[in-house]
């Protein structure tokens, strides 16, 4: 009940993470440029990937990603089961339900994962039996690779028609695997909740709804299949949707083939466009290939499912990596800042999913979600209302909800120096170069000095060179238009520090990344990276929460 100083908060934090630093309990890796640290192939890799020339060259701290061996054979398999650490694992109540509720969900997505890759294969007829086969058979191997996370390999021969080996597999399964130790670690070190939706009781685990989800995700498939078919036009017929809807909310009228048959989405879909001037010209796409792209309550409705099933149900582990430094942000500030005074801003918050997850572990935290999509956030609010009632229902804890507001994130609509946190996920890879530059602008602007930005996107070429022919595969196969130059030509690093930022963490989060940036406050000195630049390396995850 105290008030204390921000100077008081600020030196105290600061000689907090000092002593966590002598004590171990905040993890540092290798400097980058130590040969004897990193293979030599890797290393030349990386100092050759735009993407991390600057951590390169001012020797930053970053994460490094090793999966974890697949076993090969059933003896193999025998072994692992029997070492320390699996053992240490399933003597542990929540540690090993973590890992029956990750493996069967990952097993389950992956199974969706195939079938609407198989639901959108589409062949031209031919009169040829052989040339029809052959081109069904790239189209099968297409939509394989899909679900493999596989690409053509330097020095690897590959062809259209070349089936996902299993080796291939194997590596997908190592990465997810090594994705969820950490999850897994994270949680058992309270840094942060347990996944809510482990619940028996939540709703994924009602028939109904699963069926539900799967009718209209099988709907959507298909229409993804005869858009990415299309190419050229199919990127773009959200601009002739969005036409006809504009044209309905001005004459009043809305046009639609069978009034009987059309359901409530339809209208939905013209009564929440509002006005079309909002939404930038880069913005008017079908990205993913999916319907309408980010502009109708289908889409909206599909997107967990679809995303999900595109990661084999590891998306919410990638995404939940974030909040190590969130995390981190709130235990250093712990009797000194209350939880409810700690105010964040998600940019781009999409379906809201993950922002449940962040209200499940800082249920006080003042919290506010943006998003440009008019229905993304109609969304986002539903399933937060679910969260709220699931968790008071199941636990009895209360919830505070956040606000909702709709905008750009180049032009967001708050004050200066208004949010402690501001976190975003999955869109610069969404946007243009320049965009880019002006989002972390807007964010260093609304952010408190002292204050973090927590930015969780697609790896990066260098990040994981191993995986560097994956990610030049998403351009073409997901309609990504600006993931190539994110991929290649983009230093997330300087465009941050260009705005005045310090960094300060990089993880790998599997086919993610994270970096967290500080905001100094004016006068400090970004130099000492010993307390300001820090990793999550160590096999047993961010083991500083414990403060």
């Amino acid at each position: 009940g105290v008030q204390v100083s921000d100077q008081t908060i600020k030196d105290e934090v600061l000689q907090r993470a000092k002593s966590l630093r002598l004590t171990g309990g905040m993890q540092r890796q290798s400097r980058p440029a130590e040969e004897d640290a990193y293979d030599p192939d890797f290393v030349e890799l990386w100092r050759n990937s735009t993407p991390q020339k600057t951590i390169y060259e001012k020797r930053f701290p970053r994460d490094r990603w090793t999966p974890l061996p697949v076993p090969r054979t059933w003896s193999e398999l025998g072994e692992v089961l029997r070492s320390d650490e699996v053992q240490d694992v399933l003597q542990d109540n929540q540690r090993r339900n973590y890992w029956i509720y990750a493996s069967g969900r990952t097993l389950f997505f992956f199974l969706s994962s195939l079938t609407n890759a198989l639901l959108q294969i589409r062949v031209e007829p031919n009169p040829n039996p052989i040339e029809f086969g052959k081109n069904y058979r790239a189209e099968v191997a297409a939509a394989l690779k899909r679900v493999a996370m596989s690409g053509s390999r330097k020095g690897v021969e590959d062809t259209v028609t070349r089936i996902p080996s299993a080796e291939r597999v194997r590596k997908l399964f190592g990465s997810i695997f090594e994705l969820y130790r950490r999850d897994c670690q994270n949680v058992y070190y309270g840094i942060y909740r347990s996944p809510y939706d482990a619940s028996l009781r939540h709703r994924q685990f009602d028939l109904s709804h699963v069926k539900a989800q799967f009718e209209l995700t099988r709907r959507h498939s298909r229409e993804t299949g005869v858009r990415r078919k299309r190419g050229k036009r199919g990127m773009f017929e959200v601009r002739d949707v969005l036409e006809r809807r504009n044209s309905g909310q001005l004459s009043g009228e809305i046009m639609v083939e069978n009034p009987f048959q059309e359901d409530e989405d339809t209208f939905n879909d013209y009564f929440l466009l509002g006005n079309m001037s909002l939404y930038p010209g880069y913005y008017l796409q079908n990205f993913h290939w999916q319907t309408d792209g980010w502009l109708s309550t289908t889409s909206a409705k599909t997107y967990e499912y679809t995303t999900e099933s595109l990661f084999s149900g590891v998306q919410d582990a990638m995404q939940r990596a974030g909040f190590v430094s969130v995390s981190e942000f709130v235990s250093l500030r712990r009797g000194l800042v209350e939880e409810s005074d700690i105010k964040l801003l998600e940019l781009a918050c999409g379906t809201g999913r993950l922002h449940t997850f962040l209200k499940d572990t800082w249920p006080k935290m003042q919290t506010v979600c943006t998003d440009l999509s008019p229905y993304y956030l109609q969304e986002a609010q539903e399933n937060m209302k679910y969260f709220i009632e699931f968790a008071e229902r199941t636990t009895g804890r209360v919830i505070d909800p956040p606000s909702y507001r709709q905008c750009r994130a180049e032009d967001i609509p708050f004050p200066d120096a208004s949010f402690d946190i501001v976190t975003c996920t999955y869109l610069f890879h969404e946007i243009p170069i320049m965009i880019r530059h002006q989002v972390a602008a807007e964010m260093f602007r609304v952010l408190k000095p002292g204050g973090i930005v927590v930015l969780t996107d697609s790896f990066q070429k260098g990040d994981q060179p191993d995986k560097d022919h994956v990610g030049a595969l998403f351009t073409t196969n997901y309609h990504e238009p600006f993931y190539r130059s994110y991929f290649e030509d983009t230093d997330l690093v300087d465009i941050f520090m260009s705005k005045g930022f310090a960094f300060k963490r990089h993880q790998i989060a599997h086919l993610s990344k994270v970096l967290t940036f500080e905001k100094l406050d004016d006068g400090d000195d970004d130099s000492d990276d010993d307390t300001r630049s820090t990793t999550t390396l160590r096999r047993g995850g961010g083991q500083w929460a414990i403060v």
